[in-house]
């Protein structure tokens, strides 16, 4: 009797020793399903991930490409804006300058009917025998310097009208046989007349008691 309760003890046991034999291949078959389905899960997400990033790299360089082309668009636009803005202006300028041609054209009528006229006056006065001289000589006229002011280049001279003496009229500057400068009228008076120094003339400063002459001038 002890002998088949022995027996039926190893029997169970075996039994249990088979049936966890059973479970530890089951769960190794389960690890490694959940393993394989890992790795395959991981793999397919390392080829999303690249497939993602070049989607991205294809859309970075789309983007890249459409700045460019926005910056040529606006590159062009104020090109376009600054032609426009200098034919605009040379518009201006050749309607200014057509207009400064007509204004021209108008003046040279002008002068030419007034040539015209002065050329047929000429005739007559020719015809009459009455042409007065272009230059009419300047009467030999001696004085001497009464004042000088170099800060306002005034000089006042002996001679005035009653000496026939007129505005426009030049005189040279000497002191006994030396040259010293050269003036022109511009103010006169009954007994002086008041003169210009011509300074691109002058030889030397010019003094009270130089004499001035008509004469010399040349």
């Amino acid at each position: 009797m002890r002998v088949y309760l022995i027996l039926a003890l190893v029997v169970a046991a075996c039994f249990c020793v088979l049936a966890a034999g059973e479970a530890v291949r089951r769960a190794d078959a389960r690890q490694s399903a959940e393993r394989e389905a890992a790795i395959k899960a991981r793999e397919a997400a390392d080829a999303d991930r690249e497939r993602l990033e070049g989607a991205l790299a294809v859309t970075r360089a789309r983007e890249e490409d459409l700045r460019a082309t926005l910056q040529r668009a606006a590159d062009a636009q104020r090109v376009r804006d600054t032609v426009q803005a200098e034919l605009l202006v040379s518009n201006d300028r050749l309607e200014k300058a057509y207009m400064d041609l007509a204004q021209m054209e108008k003046q040279l009528v002008d002068v030419s009917r007034a040539k015209n006229d002065l050329e047929q006056q000429l005739a007559e006065l020719r015809d009459r025998g009455r042409i007065p001289p272009l230059f009419p000589e300047e009467p030999k006229i001696d004085g001497v310097v009464l004042g000088v002011s170099d800060k306002v280049n005034l000089v006042l001279i002996s001679v005035g009208t009653k000496d026939k003496v007129q505005v426009g009229w030049k005189f040279t500057v000497y002191r006994g046989d030396t040259y010293v400068s050269k003036l022109v009228v511009e103010k006169v008076e009954d007994g002086w007349a008041a003169c210009r120094e011509l300074t691109d003339f002058r030889k030397d400063a010019i003094q009270q008691g130089d004499k001035v002459s008509t004469r010399v001038f040349d």
